[in-house]
């Protein structure tokens, strides 16, 4: 709640996994609501026909979502690139950013994540 209220108040980039995460189950839904056609075997293809596999986002929210679906969540490693890739995007960069570290609620806390990277 902090988090939010000082990021609409200074107008700063708000930093979260859980704001990454929403969006990227946003993005997966969106994306198979109206999934790309199969690609076609090419010209001349002799054989049985196996279309390379759709990729529906980056590999990092590729994996992140299988996980998810496994009953799992993001790994530490992930968690930690996903952070990286907020602070260093050019807006928060321009803007600076508040940062978010109320989802990750584990013995592994997070700022024994952020000291640690």
């Amino acid at each position: 709640m902090l988090a939010k209220k000082l990021n609409a108040k200074l107008d700063l980039v708000h930093v979260s996994v859980e704001n990454w995460l929403t969006a990227l189950m946003e993005k997966h839904k969106k994306f198979w609501e109206e999934p790309p056609e199969p690609e076609e075997a090419p010209e001349g293809f002799e054989g049985e026909w196996v279309p390379p596999p759709i990729i529906w986002g980056t590999e990092l929210e590729m994996a992140v979502y299988a996980s998810m679906k496994a009953g799992g969540g993001p790994t530490h490693e992930q968690n930690v690139q996903i952070l990286k890739m907020f602070m260093n995007s050019p807006e928060a960069q321009t803007k600076g950013y508040v940062l978010d570290l109320n989802f990750y609620r584990t013995p592994e806390s997070w700022a024994k994540i952020i000291r640690s990277e």
